[in-house]
């Protein structure tokens, strides 16, 4: 619903905005900056999800899971995907979504909605903190057995050596 909400306000707020900003710098002004800020996009998107790409690559190389890289390749293409529309706001909110802390505090409001958990600072920025830390881990080792070829109340080891 709040969504749907934004959706029909989004149109009303970009109006406004071109009418303010087509009133200070004017028209021609106005246009040339939604045709530049629509080609930033298309350009910030290649250079950046290029080196999002490889950062990735470089993780799951060393064993790990990329998922800062990942969710920063998703901000990077919403980022661009606003950047493309015409409009004021959505190139604001687009901006916004470039800037790292800004998409550790995102991130970090995401996990806590999803999963309910506190959110903490840390010195490499917004983390949630993790369930598991506290867990035990217990490493079991196992041998399946099918008990209809041995006989009832014998040990294995003798049943073995029977053909």
């Amino acid at each position: 619903m709040v969504f749907l909400l934004f959706l029909l306000i989004l149109p009303l707020i970009e109006i406004a905005l071109f009418a303010a900003v087509g009133e200070e710098v004017g028209v021609f002004n106005t246009v040339f900056l939604c045709i530049a800020s629509a080609g930033f996009g298309v350009f910030l998107v290649q250079s950046q999800g290029l080196k999002t790409m490889a950062s990735m690559q470089k993780s799951m190389e060393g064993g790990v899971l990329p998922v800062d890289e990942m969710f920063r390749g998703v901000c990077l293409f919403v980022a661009g995907m606003l950047l493309i529309l015409p409009g004021f706001f959505t190139d604001g909110v687009a901006l916004l979504l470039l800037i790292p802390p800004v998409q550790h505090l995102l991130r970090s409001m995401i996990a806590r909605y999803f999963t309910g958990e506190p959110v903490s600072f840390r010195s490499q920025g917004w983390r949630g903190t993790s369930r598991s830390e506290n867990a035990d881990i217990v490493d079991v080792e196992y041998t399946h057995v099918e008990t209809d070829n041995y006989e009832a109340g014998t040990r294995i080891e003798d049943q073995r050596d029977k053909p």
